[in-house]
């Protein structure tokens, strides 16, 4: 991870799949969402359900590309 926190994991591409998707999951994982993305948590239907729900978290997640 870079000195400002954001996540570095390089681009996928055809020959990386496997190590990509792993240091997807990790940060995923760390950042509450895995769940989300992986179907296994519903995401509010209604605006008022939740604030800051996963969708919006989701949204804003920011990674650097190495």
């Amino acid at each position: 991870m870079s000195s400002d926190q954001t996540p570095c994991i390089k681009p996928l591409n055809g020959t990386n799949y496997s190590t990509w998707s792993e240091q997807m999951k990790a940060l995923l994982r760390s950042k509450g969402l895995w769940r989300l993305v992986a179907g296994t948590e519903a995401h509010p239907t209604a605006a008022g359900d939740n604030q800051d729900s996963g969708m919006q978290r989701l949204t804003r997640l920011q990674v650097k590309s190495c």
